[in-house]
């Protein structure tokens, strides 16, 4: 008897383009009407795993019976089921006051955007209009979460600087936490396409079937070209 699935996908980069500011993601009709369709099989789960705070990630994708996993897998919300980690609970003052003192980076670097997460922050220098942009935040940043004393990790993903929780804990861990709490055993498909992504790839390892979208080296067992590679894998699920 063939397993149900519990299909995993990141948002920004995978199933939407990157957009010039965070809040115009949008995934493309084509793609949600694809998960509609995904959806509604019997033996398919639909999870949407993300960086973004949940709020934002259940906002953005809106399909109401999905699982949700977001702060890249220190937040966790299904049908009848919501998790935090605790050392997410534990953090969010300390994120909280770190935040407060983002002001002057602010200022040295217009263009720099700070995302609150409540239980984790990201300054995105994508659109920083100052040389060596990544470099300065990452010299403002350093010191502050060296006052934490172990308790916050910084860490560099794509074009943007992540305060979060320092905790061995990862998209990946999230994703089977998910699949215990769901009951019984499941087929795992995990696809993204950046740093968070690729913690999570190796936390799963041989337990998933995992896809890096795009080059660069990884720890996936398989590569997707690109979104419209993603778009292909979709439609091969739904066959």
């Amino acid at each position: 008897m063939t397993k149900p699935l519990l299909l995993c996908l990141d948002f920004d980069g995978t199933l939407a383009p990157f957009a010039k500011r965070l809040e115009l993601a949008r995934m493309p009709t084509r793609t949600r009407r694809l998960l509609v369709r995904l959806a509604e099989r019997p033996g398919v789960r639909l999870a949407f795993v993300s960086g973004r705070k949940l709020s934002d990630i259940k906002a953005r994708a809106a399909f109401p019976d999905a699982c949700y996993i977001g702060n890249c897998g220190l937040e966790l919300e299904a049908p009848g089921l919501r998790w935090l980690h605790p050392a997410a609970r534990k953090a969010k003052p300390l994120i909280r006051a770190l935040k407060a003192k983002l002001g002057p980076l602010r200022r040295r670097l217009p263009g720099l955007v700070i995302e609150d997460k409540v239980y984790s922050v990201n300054v995105h220098f994508r659109r920083a209009r100052r040389r060596n942009a990544e470099l300065i935040a990452r010299s403002f940043l350093k010191p502050l979460v060296q006052a934490a004393r172990g308790r916050l990790l910084l860490r560099r993903s794509c074009l943007v600087w992540e305060v979060l929780p320092s905790v061995d804990w990862d998209k990946g861990d999230a994703i089977l936490l998910l699949a215990e709490r769901l009951g019984g055993r499941w087929d795992i498909v995990f696809v993204g396409d950046d740093t968070a992504d690729e913690e999570g790839f190796k936390t799963l390892g041989r337990r998933a079937d995992t896809y890096r979208v795009g080059g660069g080296k990884t720890s996936a067992r398989f590569r997707l070209g690109g979104r419209g590679a993603v778009y292909g894998l979709l439609r091969k699920l739904l066959r």
